[in-house]
């Protein structure tokens, strides 16, 4: 079992990094197309090559995302860090989208270090608060708190917000791959594997994820890492 996992790692490693190489070529290759055709081309021809582009941007996006879940797995390491300074970090790599939203994050009860792999938890902290900042509910500014529980063994973190929530039956459909609670609000930050990512790098940590929403009134994602 541990071969076989190791090589459908490997395989899907291969996939998503080996298949960008194409449709590069489909992008460029569309653009030399366009141009050399010039006032040839219709509006409808035109039409049909920004859908191309789009589909292959798309793709693109899933590759990257599938091959940033691939790498979970591969060459990890463990190091004490600030705790701190870690989800300061994870704040920045969406604080574009924060100022745009006019999110307001709270933190609260946090540890002053803890261990592990810090890139991977660095990246599940801003999948966490990319989707609690995407998902917000309509006029609404998003509200984000994050707080921590010991747990004796483990650290638990919670990241609560008050956007959309999610229906009960979509609760653990979400942590699949590329399963997404609004297909329109997919983006190159946001292509449904936030959530599977937080829960494999829990689970690499020898933690567990999970989400529970009342109502449809925000989501409350908690995920722990060993001490």
């Amino acid at each position: 079992m541990v071969d076989y996992k190791k090589e459908l790692d490997d395989f899907t490693y291969i996939v998503s990094h080996d298949f960008n190489a194409p449709l590069r070529h489909i992008r460029s290759f569309g653009d030399l197309l366009i141009s050399s055709l010039g006032d040839k081309v219709s509006d409808d021809e035109r039409e049909y090559m920004h859908y191309m582009k789009k589909s292959v941007s798309k793709a693109e996006n899933m590759l990257s995302a599938l091959l940033e879940y691939s790498r979970l797995n591969r060459d990890m390491t463990t190091e004490v860090f600030s705790c701190g300074d870690m989800i300061n970090d994870a704040q920045s790599l969406v604080e574009k989208k924060i100022k745009e939203t006019k999110a307001q994050i709270t933190l609260s009860n946090l540890p002053k270090e803890i261990k592990g792999d810090r890139a991977q938890i660095e990246n599940a902290f801003a999948h966490a608060i990319d989707n609690a900042v995407t998902f917000h509910a309509p006029d609404t500014p998003p509200i984000i708190q994050i707080s921590a529980k010991d747990n004796g063994t483990h650290w638990q973190f919670t990241v609560h917000d008050n956007g959309i929530g999610v229906e009960g039956a979509q609760i653990e459909q979400v942590f699949k791959i590329f399963k997404q609670i609004d297909p329109e609000a997919t983006s190159p930050t946001n292509m449904g594997i936030g959530l599977p990512l937080i829960r494999k790098t829990a689970e690499n940590h020898g933690g567990t994820a999970q989400i529970s929403s009342e109502n449809t009134q925000g989501v409350r994602l908690s995920f722990s890492f060993l001490k």
